[in-house]
């Protein structure tokens, strides 16, 4: 029997949407999972209704929850800091844990207390909006390994709504830091600007906050049509723009511009990978960590024990200087 399941196995962070009785894999990453699994959630959102795209869709693109924003981003801190830095946002937001220090650095999270039953402690001197921010933290976490209660809908909705928009959006902000100028000539602006216009009009529009029930379902229903149809202009918008940087700059390779995409792509794979992403991510105001594997572990051979069953994220190994000078992304100049 192998120790545990490799869910996920990148150069770079990346996790996967995990089942917490089987995982379904046809790759070296798993792109297209979906959880059953449990998770609280104090969302009045049942699944399968319109908000589900509200949810989704705040996952992403609304500000991360303040109990996720790190006071600092732990630079020149030691692996062993680190490791308990991040064992305690996961403790603070009521999850069992466990730290992993042979042969890697690792952090797990015991599925068992990612129940709709496992609420934050709650405490005589915390108010009531204190303990919504960190349920708010608790539910992104869930999200983030694929434990929510309702991930399969939101897998769902990511994969057939969102994801092409955020992906694409996440290579325009590369873009528009690694080849600043070229972004503002007049050809790219052309084939991006409408775009990016509708894109920051569905993100500055919030939720509805109607009285009616019906208008805040039409209003969503509008918000999902809306991304869908962003969603349907990428592929071609992208194959656009990638022409016109090649004419603009002929040192640019066609291959070179799609292999940062497609490192993009797959690094946000699946709405648990994306949110992970983001909250780890240097550009985010979150903790900022390297990780390098995700693992599935099983309970003993032999005897089902539930309370084993686990999530474990391996750290990234800061002496191996042979693989971070191997993982240099595509554009940095």
């Amino acid at each position: 029997h192998r120790r545990g399941h490799l869910i996920s196995s990148s150069s770079s962070l990346s996790s996967s949407v995990a089942s917490s009785r089987c995982i379904n894999s046809s790759s070296s990453s798993l792109d297209n999972s979906s959880s059953a699994a449990a998770g609280g959630d104090n969302s009045s959102d049942d699944g399968g209704g319109p908000s589900s795209i509200d949810l989704c869709f705040s996952r992403l693109f609304h500000a991360l929850p303040q109990t996720l924003i790190a006071a600092n981003h732990n630079s020149g801190a030691s692996a062993a800091d680190k490791v308990s830095a991040f064992r305690s946002q996961w403790i603070n937001h009521g999850f069992r844990t466990t730290v992993v220090s042979s042969p890697r650095c690792a952090v797990s999270v015991y599925l068992d207390s990612c129940g709709t039953q496992q609420r934050i402690a709650s405490s005589n001197k915390k108010s009531a909006q204190d303990a919504m921010h960190q349920e708010a933290g608790r539910q992104f976490l869930l999200t983030c390994i694929a434990m929510h209660t309702h991930q399969l809908q939101l897998e769902h909705l990511y994969k057939s709504v969102v994801q092409k928009c955020w992906c694409f959006k996440l290579f325009l902000d590369k873009l528009a830091c690694v080849r600043e100028a070229d972004m503002r000539e007049e050809s790219v602006c052309d084939v991006v600007n409408d775009w990016k216009d509708e894109m920051d009009m569905v993100i500055g529009g919030g939720k509805c906050d109607s009285s009616s029930s019906k208008d805040a379902v039409n209003a969503l229903k509008k918000k999902e049509l809306l991304l869908q149809e962003l969603s349907n202009k990428v592929p071609s918008m992208l194959s656009i723009l990638i022409v016109k940087l090649t004419d603009i700059d002929h040192s640019l390779r066609t291959e070179q511009l799609m292999q940062e995409y497609n490192r993009i792509e797959w690094e946000n794979s699946s709405l648990a990978n994306a949110c992970l992403q983001r909250w780890l991510s240097p550009s985010s105001k979150g903790c900022q960590y390297e990780l390098d594997q995700v693992y599935f572990k099983f309970s003993p051979p032999g005897r089902y024990l539930p309370k084993y069953e686990r999530i474990t994220i391996y750290f990234k190994d800061d002496n191996d200087q042979e693989e971070r000078s191997s993982n240099k992304l595509v554009l940095i100049p």
